[in-house]
């Protein structure tokens, strides 16, 4: 089982800290991003997830709520546009 919970801040943000590094999960709607230090970690929390929704994998996150997002894995940066 899944052990996220709500953040305090917002209730669309769920945070396992499980790790040293949190991993979260952000929902909006229909609509969810995973984050995570281990895509080992993402991919088993993907296949908890679809054991109990359906859901279809739209892979890498490229826009949300239309802003564009781009990742930087070596300089380890995130860019909203």
């Amino acid at each position: 089982m899944l052990s996220y919970t709500p953040t305090q801040a917002d209730h669309t943000i769920f945070v396992c800290k499980s790790t040293g590094f949190p991993d979260i999960i952000s929902t909006y709607v229909d609509d969810m991003g995973l984050i995570s230090k281990s895509l080992e970690q993402i991919n088993q929390d993907k296949e908890a997830l679809r054991q109990h929704y359906k859901m279809t994998d739209l892979g890498k996150i490229g826009w949300i709520l239309s802003i564009c997002m781009t990742c930087n894995h070596e300089k380890r940066m995130i860019s909203l546009f």
